[in-house]
C-alpha cells in the first residue's frame, strides 16, 4: 500500500491511482500545491499494485540510446510555434496518420496543466510549447491501454517520471506505442503559476484577462526567449496584446530551483531510465557544432533510445534531420543526469508572503549574492576597472 510518509517520495504521476482496481486512492494537495495521494485502508484489498506502478518504487537500469539527431520541422509556422525545434509536432501527426491517438499536457480555461487526447492535427497544437508547471495526468493512463488494446497508435508525451509511471502501469510491451518524454529539470505548482500571474497583471488593469501563456515565446528569437501572457485588458487601446516578460520572475525562481516539487530534487527517472521511445531537448549551442540546422528559430535534440523509435522516425519526410555526437550536443545538458540541487532558499520562499507579493518575493531571493559570489564580482570590477582584458576572459572561462 502507497503510504507517502516524505513528499520526496512521491513525483504525483498518478499511476497508482489509476492501477487502484478498488478506486480507493484519492490525491489532495498539500500547501505549496502538489497532490499526493491518500488511501482509504478500509476499501484498500493490500493487492500490492500501487506500488508495483510507482515511479519512486521501481527505478530503472540506464539504458544506452541507439543515436542522437539535430532535428528542425520544415513547417515554420509550427516551428515557431514549438518551444525548440518541432520534433514533437512531426512525430504526433504521423500518429495521426496512422489513425493513432496522441496524449500530450494542455491548458484548461483556468491555466490548469492537465493531460489530455488529440485525435486530429489541428487539436495537437494545444501540446506544442513547454508548460513549466506540473501537469495532472488524470485518467490518461487507463485511456492509453483502451486504445492499444484497440489495436491503435498511440503518442503519450510528458516528463521523464510520468513515462516511467505509465510503462509501468501497462507492465507489458505494446508495439504501437510511442513514449516521449524530455529534458526535465522539474516542475513547479499551479499555485506558484498563479501567484506570478497574478502579479504580472497588476500593471494591465483589473480586468484583464489571461488569453495565453507562453513560456518560451520567440519573439526575441529562440536564444532568446521570454515569458509572455497575451492578454485582454482595458489598460491597452487594442483587444489582445502580448505581455513579454523579459525578466521573468517565474523563470528566474525556475532556474533556481526554488519552487520545484520535492521529488524533483531526488527524480527517480533520469539518465535514460524512464523507457521513453524519444528523449527531446533544446539543442543549445547548435550554432557552435552544426550552424547549417541554426536559424534562431528553434533546433530541436532528440535521442532515439529504441529500435521501434528508430524505424519510426526514418518514415518522417517532415524533419530536417542530422546525426550529432552525443558528448558534444549534451554537453550542457546536466539535468539529463542529474537531479537540481535543492536551494537552502527553499524554505525562504514557502514561509514568504509569495501568494501576495510573489515578483518582489522571488526577486530578493533569486538576486541575492554569496560572499563568494560577491568577492567574485568585486575582483571582476577592479579588474575592469585597471583594463586587464585577458585576466577577466580567463575568469569568464
Amino acid at each position: 500500500m502507497i503510504n507517502v510518509i516524505e513528499t520526496k517520495h512521491c513525483c504525483g504521476c498518478n499511476a497508482c491511482e489509476q492501477a487502484c482496481p478498488k478506486n480507493c486512492i484519492n490525491f489532495t494537495t498539500d500547501s505549496e500545491g502538489f497532490k499526493y495521494p491518500i488511501v482509504n485502508e478500509d476499501q484498500c484489498i493490500d493487492c500490492g499494485l500501487c506500488e508495483k506502478v510507482c515511479p519512486m518504487l521501481n527505478i530503472a537500469t540506464p539504458v544506452e540510446p541507439l543515436s542522437y539527431e539535430a532535428m528542425v520541422l520544415c513547417d515554420m509556422q509550427k516551428r515557431l510555434e514549438s518551444s525548440s525545434g518541432g520534433a514533437f509536432t512531426a512525430i504526433a501527426e504521423e500518429v495521426l496518420k496512422r489513425g493513432g491517438v496522441v496524449f500530450g499536457a494542455s491548458f484548461t480555461e483556468d491555466w490548469h496543466v492537465i493531460h489530455t487526447e488529440a485525435e486530429t492535427i489541428q487539436d495537437i497544437k494545444k501540446f506544442r510549447g513547454s508548460k513549466y508547471v506540473q501537469s495532472d495526468t488524470q485518467q490518461t493512463y487507463s485511456q492509453v491501454k483502451k486504445y492499444l488494446k484497440q489495436d491503435r497508435w498511440v503518442l503519450f508525451s510528458g516528463t521523464p517520471c510520468q513515462v516511467r509511471g505509465l510503462l509501468l502501469y501497462l507492465r507489458k510491451q505494446y508495439d504501437k506505442l510511442i513514449a516521449v518524454d524530455f529534458i526535465c529539470h522539474g516542475v513547479p505548482s499551479h499555485d506558484v503559476l498563479m501567484a506570478y500571474v497574478k502579479d504580472e497583471l497588476k500593471r494591465c488593469g483589473q480586468s484583464s484577462v489571461i488569453k495565453n501563456i507562453h513560456f518560451r515565446d520567440k519573439t526575441n528569437g529562440w536564444k532568446r526567449f521570454c515569458f509572455a501572457l497575451s492578454i485582454d485588458s482595458d489598460a491597452y487601446s487594442s483587444t489582445t496584446r502580448p505581455l513579454l516578460c523579459l525578466k521573468s520572475a517565474y523563470m528566474k525562481g525556475f532556474g533556481k530551483n526554488l519552487y520545484l516539487r520535492p521529488s524533483c530534487y531526488n527524480c527517480p527517472a533520469k539518465n535514460f531510465t524512464s523507457g521513453s521511445d524519444f528523449t527531446l531537448a533544446d539543442y543549445w549551442r547548435v550554432e557552435e557544432q552544426h550552424p547549417e540546422m541554426d536559424d534562431d528559430k528553434g533546433t530541436s535534440l532528440v535521442s532515439i533510445n529504441t529500435e521501434k523509435a528508430s524505424v519510426f522516425i526514418s518514415t518522417l519526410s517532415a524533419l530536417k534531420r542530422k546525426v550529432v555526437d552525443f558528448q558534444t550536443a549534451y554537453k550542457i545538458q546536466t539535468a539529463l543526469f542529474k537531479s537540481m540541487p535543492k536551494p537552502p532558499e527553499r524554505n525562504e520562499f514557502w514561509e514568504s508572503d509569495w501568494e501576495n507579493d510573489f515578483i518582489n518575493v522571488v526577486n530578493k531571493i533569486a538576486d541575492r549574492k554569496t560572499v563568494a559570489q560577491r568577492f567574485i564580482l568585486s575582483i571582476k570590477y577592479i579588474l575592469r576597472t585597471l583594463g586587464v582584458k585577458k585576466l577577466i576572459k580567463k575568469i569568464h572561462q
